[in-house]
């Protein structure tokens, strides 16, 4: 598992029930650096003796001058063979380091953040550890090409670039929303975008966003309800909107009858922002690819480990968010790791003593408290 991860594993010492290894790590594509982790696992908890819960996390009592972690495995292991394990220690541990990557990226200044480096994050943190920003990058360097291309032998224009890139996109490869299953967990993994060329109103505005970037076009995103629009950042397009899930140039006065008569009420676009041309921050970008994977993953008691990935991420992108705290209680009491859910749920209830569903949360932090 470590030569297919082209990673150097020191050989595993056994103790107690417990197997530590040496894991190299590199933070950022553009940083690479090693850290030291320690990972601790126990095939078999029980007889190990060792609560595994409190290990979560980055743990700083290493005693290491690198940073260090000592992470572990919510899953049930006592039926995997060895290489099993190796693979969903590894794949665990991949995923802590993608949660870094994420807080990192979120740390830049907000003109340096990257949505598309973010989503890639965002992938590796929950359904897909190994996946890298190099093999996105690959996948939308054809569509760079194509719309250099189709550029070479005319005026590079603002609004014939904008042209270009909707036309590669939408016209010749045929991007679209995914208008069949709107809830596919699909539509909100960057990669599998690019891959099935179908997607989210958000993870296709990140596509586009990044190839109109490369060929030297800067777009800003509005954040609307239902809607994600792209609006070009040039003085003089302030009108001009695009609908991310149709690749359609629209007016204003269209996107808001768009977005009416999908909400059902009237929505109105505020000018001031449109003049201005200052875009959604990207935390908002994130916050809204996070949420559509975290209507899935709520909704599918399976995919409980998925869901609490994912709100741990959109606590890390909006820290004040109450019920984001709520769901990251809901989603460990569901994965039977009662005390943690218990303290989530009781800091809810701290903060919103007199929230709508209060009484509900008590009832559960009651039974969180008599698992034991």
């Amino acid at each position: 598992e470590a030569m297919h991860m082209q990673t150097q594993l020191r050989a595993p010492k056994l103790h107690q029930g417990s197997c530590y290894l040496q894991v190299p790590i590199s933070v950022r594509p553009a940083q690479p650096r090693c850290v030291k982790a320690r990972v601790l696992f126990a095939s078999k908890q029980k007889d190990a003796g060792i609560d595994m819960s409190r290990f979560e996390g980055w743990d700083p009592r290493c005693g290491e001058d690198e940073p260090c972690a000592a992470l572990s495995i919510s899953e049930d292991t006592s039926n995997l063979s060895s290489r099993d394990e190796a693979t969903l220690l590894a794949r665990s541990t991949m995923r802590r380091q993608a949660f870094q990557d994420y807080l990192g990226e979120l740390a830049r200044p907000e003109a340096a953040i990257s949505p598309l480096v973010a989503a890639v994050h965002v992938a590796r943190a929950t359904k897909f550890p190994e996946l890298q920003l190099s093999e996105v990058e690959a996948q939308l360097a054809p569509l760079v090409h194509r719309v250099q291309h189709a550029l070479r032998e005319t005026d590079r224009k603002p609004a014939t670039m904008l042209d270009a890139v909707l036309d590669v996109v939408y016209r010749e490869k045929e991007f679209c929303g995914n208008e069949e299953n709107k809830c596919a967990e699909t539509n909100s993994y960057i990669n599998t975008v690019l891959n099935t060329r179908t997607g989210s109103p958000i993870a296709l505005a990140i596509v586009v966003r990044e190839v109109a970037a490369r060929v030297g076009l800067k777009l800003s995103g509005l954040s609307l309800p239902g809607a994600f629009l792209l609006q070009p950042d040039v003085p003089g397009m302030e009108q001009v909107l695009v609908d991310a899930f149709s690749g359609d140039k629209v007016t204003v006065a269209e996107a808001e009858k768009r977005v009416s008569d999908l909400m059902g009420a009237k929505v109105k676009i505020d000018p001031a922002k449109l003049k201005a041309r200052k875009g959604a921050e990207a935390r908002v970008w994130m916050q809204r690819l996070l949420n559509n994977l975290k209507q899935v993953y709520l909704n599918c008691p399976a995919e409980a480990e998925h869901a609490l990935h994912v709100v741990r991420l959109m606590r890390a992108t909006q820290p004040s968010s109450l019920p984001d705290m709520r769901d990251e209680g809901l989603c460990l009491y569901n994965l039977n790791r009662h005390d943690e859910a218990a303290l989530c749920l009781e800091a809810y209830l701290k903060a919103a003593p007199n929230a709508d569903d209060a009484d509900m949360i008590r009832t559960m932090v009651k039974a969180c408290r008599g698992a034991k």
